[in-house]
């Protein structure tokens, strides 16, 4: 029978692993993400070209199918490391990018930004495959919720200070130019954080070839109620998820003419939301299970969607700064609390033998799910606006879309079977409670 890792294997995997995410954070923070959002935009690359940048985040999750290949004869770190590395080493190409704009003509930059966007993303894709088991295994058996916050918690912190940097670094009327420089230290800082995974035990509860075909494990997921409606949540989360996060951007850039450095005090902002929820799951989840919390952060990211529906106004730079932070907050707050909630879920419902094949699917679905996403929503909008509609309302039509699909959400959560003893409407009533949640912070120090 095969051993999970020692206590001190255990401790060392955990110790480089959290300065893993440390340092990999600011190197994903600066070559993903928004920033690649404000070069496309920068350069007048267009919404179909933002959709389409955006969708090779979700399209990298296809190709765990040829990882789950390579992990069997690499191993779990080992495929980590080497595709973590090149995924870095093949954006320095992009630091081209704000050199080539206006001084080649347009279809060049956004060329060689799409093209190394997307092997980024073709690398990224190979590696997430080791991700599952490794969580899994440096999780334990009881603190999948836990240890999986507590690593949100560092990766937040560092993200803030991240946006912090790339705000003064993109400052009032920045030249095109820093972002060579954010994105030039975003793939040194990579290539610095893939020495720590080298450091990593390799996990041994689990092996790839213990975990079975891949096909058995998707009849498994499609034939069991719960499964089929946990995989149907996340399918709809990430594609609408994939919707929001590009196109709010868009949204304050095209509509309220937000500056870049705007934009990063709205995802500081965003970044302090994610924290908090990081913290309020880190000591809850474990005890009150994921499906209320799950529940709570889609109602959250549902309410974000008002403001956009209602077409609020803002007067002066002050007033958009504010409503901004305040919506990038609750926002991001939403988005990463149903995906640490949904991720935990499906963690604590399988066997250490399941994980290999089920984290493939889990992203399998998440990246077909958000690279539709993405694509679609930079369509549906230019189809918006070339039909007539005004720039304003033609948003206000896109979000609505995406608040209906969350009423469907919610009503295929309410159906999600439960993993600890407390149904969505007292978990909600004990995490509205201060007393209630001192009380779980106090048994959570003490390992009750």
């Amino acid at each position: 029978m095969i051993q999970p890792l020692s206590p001190g294997e255990l401790e060392k995997g955990r110790k480089n692993f959290m300065l893993f995410i440390l340092v990999n954070n600011y190197a994903y923070f600066a070559l993903s993400g928004n920033i690649i959002t404000l070069l496309a935009l920068r350069i007048q690359a267009g919404n179909l070209i933002v959709g389409l940048l955006s969708s090779f985040i979700f399209i990298s999750y296809l190709f765990l199918i040829p990882g789950r290949e390579l992990i069997k004869t690499a191993g779990t770190v080992r495929l980590l490391y080497r595709y973590y590395l090149a995924r870095n080493l093949l954006m320095i190409p992009v630091v081209l990018v704000p050199f080539l704009s206006g001084r080649t003509a347009l279809f060049i930059p956004v060329l060689v930004l799409t093209v190394f966007t997307f092997a980024f993303n073709t690398a990224r894709g190979i590696h997430l495959t080791s991700d599952n088991p490794l969580m899994a295994e440096l999780g334990g058996q009881n603190e999948q919720g836990s240890f999986l916050s507590r690593t949100l918690v560092g990766a937040y912190i560092i993200s803030m200070a991240s946006g912090v940097v790339v705000y003064f670094l993109l400052g009032g009327a920045a030249p095109l130019y820093m972002y060579a420089v954010i994105i030039g230290s975003g793939a040194a800082a990579g290539i610095i954080a893939s020495r720590f995974l080298l450091r990593i035990p390799e996990p041994r509860s689990s092996t790839p070839q213990e975990s079975g075909r891949l096909m058995a494990s998707f009849l498994t997921a499609v034939k069991k109620r719960n499964l089929r409606n946990y995989f149907i949540i996340l399918f709809l989360c990430f594609f609408s998820v994939s919707m929001i996060a590009p196109f709010i951007v868009v949204y304050f850039k095209q509509v309220f003419h937000a500056l870049d450095s705007q934009i990063m005090l709205f995802t500081i902002a965003g970044n302090i939301g994610s924290l908090l929820m990081a913290l309020l799951a880190g000591f809850s989840i474990d005890k009150l299970g994921a499906k209320p919390l799950y529940f709570a952060f889609a109602v959250i990211t549902l309410a974000t969607l008002v403001p956009p529906i209602a077409g609020f106004g803002v007067s002066g730079s002050a007033g958009l700064v504010i409503t901004g932070c305040v919506l990038f907050f609750f926002q991001m707050m939403g988005t990463a609390g149903t995906y640490n909630a949904g991720r935990t879920y499906l963690l604590s419902a399988l066997q250490h033998k399941e994980q290999l094949n089920f984290g493939v699917i889990y992203f399998f679905v998440i990246g077909v799910a958000g690279a539709l996403g993405s694509f679609l929503g930079g369509l549906l909008l230019e189809v918006f606006l070339y039909s007539g509609l005004s720039l304003v309302n033609s948003f206000r039509l896109f979000f609505a879309i995406i608040a209906l699909l969350y009423v469907v959400i919610l009503v295929f959560l309410a159906r999600l079977d439960a993993t600890k003893p407390y149904s969505i409407r007292s978990a909600l009533m004990f995490i509205l409670s201060p007393r209630d949640l001192r009380a779980l912070s106090l048994l959570k120090r003490l390992d009750v």
